[in-house]
């Protein structure tokens, strides 16, 4: 059996931030380990980010200037994540982070209306 994408985002999920190469070959060789079936491996490359040009970058098909989502602290959801984590028999492997924590200016969750807290930082952000 195949990967939850749960669990294919927590193996790319490094200590400074998500690290794949776009490569098709790098893609290729990821999504035959993880075992990831056509649909989930779009999910997750949807969530990865293509570089357009030097400035911009297309995550989720929309177009976004990639300083407003390279940011040297990531945030979280304290609430989401432990929603996340609830009844799970490996808590960890089904706790992810949301696209729209990612974004500068973004400081509160959506769904908890709670203050996002920093998760770990980087001195060179992805």
């Amino acid at each position: 059996m195949g990967r939850t994408l749960s669990t294919s985002f927590s193996i790319l999920v490094s200590p400074f931030g998500v690290s794949l190469s776009r490569t098709e070959e790098a893609v290729a060789i990821f999504a035959e380990r993880a075992k990831l079936s056509a649909t989930q491996l779009a999910e997750l490359l949807s969530w990865t980010g293509e570089r357009i040009g030097d400035v911009r970058v297309r995550v989720r098909k929309e177009v976004f200037v990639s300083r407003a989502l390279r940011n040297p602290i990531i945030r979280g959801s304290p609430h989401c994540m432990r929603e996340h984590a609830a009844d799970q028999p490996h808590p960890l492997r089904h706790i992810a982070l949301r696209g729209d924590w990612l974004c500068r200016g973004v400081d509160i969750c959506q769904q908890h209306h709670h203050p996002l807290v920093p998760l770990w930082s980087s001195s060179r952000p992805n």
